[in-house]
């Protein structure tokens, strides 16, 4: 396997890429200042060098496939400043992409070495995204790649609207490795603090504003809550406004990002997960899965999710989560208020709850149905 990235990681690195030794096997490549484009062009400049051997090879592939006489010069200058990179496709059996804005960069290198390309389509750019509008674009992508991975059948109607034809698209959800979030079911203490959470960017989309009127109404009915919101994000300012608005810094903790260790830890500490999340205005993102539903579950939390985009199909309602229309605080204060009312049922739910993502969410059963379609790929 090689990784082809289009910026470093980071000083904040995941230890699942120490532990895959992912770095080793990771080529950084960027073309957004001066200084990048000239070292993405130093190998033509030494070519006896084993970069500059390599660059040329896959130079020449590129103009003997004749892409050149068909796309536009700013991708071939594009290809030419990557090509040193991209030379590694001529080794792989196919190219499986997670960015749909940037496949057609490299479809036509791709067909130059007669490489399939596998897309998954992780949903709608979120506002000031990449946008993904343009149709002429679009219909050379769905022509060209073989396959299109979705995590729901909401994310295929998502695909299908831009034009995609419906036997390219396969639905795999993604998984995660559910023994990496202890079983940590927790219970009410009397005269201790219910504790809420919500793991979500602070963005438009994610509805976060709902979840603090909530808060409010619960504060304002006699109920001790404290609600943590981890995540960071362009409406950080605005959230806090909010908050202060309604005087609620004593029960709201926003704690920014926070490394994974962190996070499982706070998955630990919660009663209740909270999902607020809404649909963004026609054409741009909204939920399509909620991986951190999954995430919270396993860890024994009890899941309040907004009924929006994909997140009904990933949730088993009223059994191991439960359901609230997007938009309406009043609903969710209820929901929550209900939960804390009712804790005779709570291991029932915090049981189904782990239950359903074992069933349906591990990594290795995700990662199978994946490895099915590699296997048919390379057979293809």
């Amino acid at each position: 396997m090689r990784i082809v990235a289009g910026g470093c990681i980071g000083s904040s690195i995941d230890c699942r890429v120490r532990e895959y030794d992912l770095q080793r096997k990771t080529t950084y490549y960027s073309n957004n200042n001066v200084t990048e484009i000239l070292r993405s062009l130093y190998p033509y400049i030494k070519p006896l060098s084993i970069e500059g051997k390599s660059a040329y090879r896959g130079l020449s592939i590129l103009i003997k496939s004749g892409a050149w006489n068909t796309k536009s010069i700013k991708q071939l200058a594009k290809a030419v400043m990557r090509v040193n990179v991209l030379n590694q496709i001529g080794k792989s059996d196919f190219i499986h992409s997670h960015i749909f804005t940037s496949v057609y960069d490299y479809l036509f290198v791709a067909k130059a070495y007669n490489v399939p390309i596998i897309v998954t389509f992780h949903g709608l750019p979120t506002r000031g995204g990449v946008q993904i509008n343009n149709q002429r674009i679009n219909n050379i992508i769905f022509k060209e790649v073989k396959i299109f991975l979705v995590n729901t059948k909401y994310a295929k109607r998502q695909l299908m609207s831009l034009g995609c034809p419906e036997n390219k698209i396969e639905i795999i959800p993604q998984g995660i490795k559910v023994d990496d979030y202890p079983y940590v079911p927790k219970m009410m203490i009397k005269n201790r603090r219910t504790i809420l959470l919500t793991v979500a960017r602070l963005a438009y989309e994610k509805g976060h504003e709902y979840a603090i009127e909530a808060v409010k109404q619960l504060k304002e009915s006699g109920y001790d809550v404290e609600y943590r919101i981890v995540g960071d994000g362009p409406l950080k300012d605005s959230i806090k406004s909010l908050i202060g608005v309604h005087k609620l810094e004593e029960n709201i903790k926003l704690l920014g990002e926070i490394e994974r260790e962190e996070l499982k830890q706070q998955y630990r500490d919660a009663h209740i997960f909270i999902l607020p999340s809404i649909e963004d205005v026609k054409g741009m993102h909204t939920e399509t899965q909620g991986v951190v539903i999954q995430e919270a579950q396993a860890s024994g939390k009890i899941v309040i999710a907004a009924k929006t985009g994909g997140i009904p199909e990933c949730v088993d309602d009223g059994t191991s989560a439960f359901l609230v229309e997007p938009r309406n605080s009043k609903i969710l204060a209820e929901k929550i208020r209900w939960i804390i009312e009712n804790q005779d049922k709570w291991s029932k739910w915090q049981v189904a709850g782990r239950k359903w993502v074992e069933e349906n969410y591990s990594l290795e059963k995700v990662g199978e149905r994946i490895c099915d379609v590699y296997r048919t790929m390379m057979h293809r």
